[in-house]
């Protein structure tokens, strides 16, 4: 039987609780397939029956974006989503997301479409040039791999935005879900981290430089593209509903954008 959902899931270093805690808070062991991209092999693959979990080995990582890309030829499920060993999901978190998928992109009509799974105790959001990008996306696979997912000529940062781009530029749509269905760990042990990383802001240069290349044309005109704070916002949709319409944003307009967002704050 396929799974329903595959996860992909980049790290350095796997861990068998990393695994688990995916596993066990699905609605079953045949539910979902987890894809492990990275240099080790996953020590659950020594004392299970596989279970659905499956290693592709890297033997030179080359980040994040590159590893969830490489995932998708692997991914078995009627829907993938792109992961990382530093959260963990809720209970029944896979029949939950799915069932939100179905009810939301049958509303808005829009493809190809694209599902932010949102964070039980986080309230924000990402937008760039004033348009919603999910943190933790979730797609149909056919849909993934007529777009691309993620692109690996990023390293660390933007890939997520632009996946979310190139789904709004296709004619399709971004939402977020209304409940929470994961949360961060205390401690991110095993990220993958690319070369040239900056911690405090979770990019490279070169990858803001390249995602600016692509898609400042088309819609960076009147956002502050010297910086980053000037076109890339995290905000809270339950305090900017002025910017909100039917779980996501798409608010290109730069003076507007930063106006309504000032007024609310």
């Amino acid at each position: 039987m396929k799974p329903l959902i595959s996860v992909s899931l980049p790290s350095l270093d796997p861990s068998a609780e990393s695994i688990m805690r995916i596993l066990k808070h699905s609605f079953g062991p045949d539910a979902v397939q987890v894809i492990v991209v990275g240099p080790k092999e996953p020590p659950i693959l020594d004392h299970t029956s596989l279970w659905g979990v499956r290693w592709v080995e890297e033997t030179e990582p080359r980040g994040i974006a590159a590893a969830h890309r490489v995932a998708l030829d692997y991914a078995e499920g009627q829907f993938i989503v792109a992961f990382a060993d530093d959260h963990a999901f809720m209970p029944s978190w896979d029949l939950q997301a799915a069932e939100a998928f179905w009810v939301q992109e049958t509303r808005c009509v829009a493809r190809p479409f694209c599902l932010g799974l949102r964070g039980a105790h986080s309230a924000h959001v990402g937008t760039e040039f004033g348009i919603y990008y999910p943190y933790f996306p979730m797609m149909r696979t056919v849909a993934a791999r007529e777009i691309g997912w993620f692109s690996a000529d990023y390293r660390s940062g933007f890939s997520d935005s632009d996946l979310a781009m190139r789904v709004w530029a296709a004619g399709g749509r971004c939402e977020w879900t209304d409940q929470g269905l994961l949360y961060p760990l205390p401690a991110d042990k095993a990220k993958v981290v690319a070369p040239g990383h900056r911690p405090e802001a979770n990019y490279t240069d070169q990858d803001m430089a390249l995602f600016l290349a692509r898609w400042a044309g088309r819609y960076g005109a009147g956002w502050d593209t010297s910086r980053i704070d000037g076109f890339n916002v995290d905000l809270r949709p339950e305090q900017n509903p002025q910017l909100v319409q039917h779980n996501s944003i798409h608010f290109n307009d730069a003076p507007g954008f930063f106006g309504r967002l000032q007024r609310m704050t």
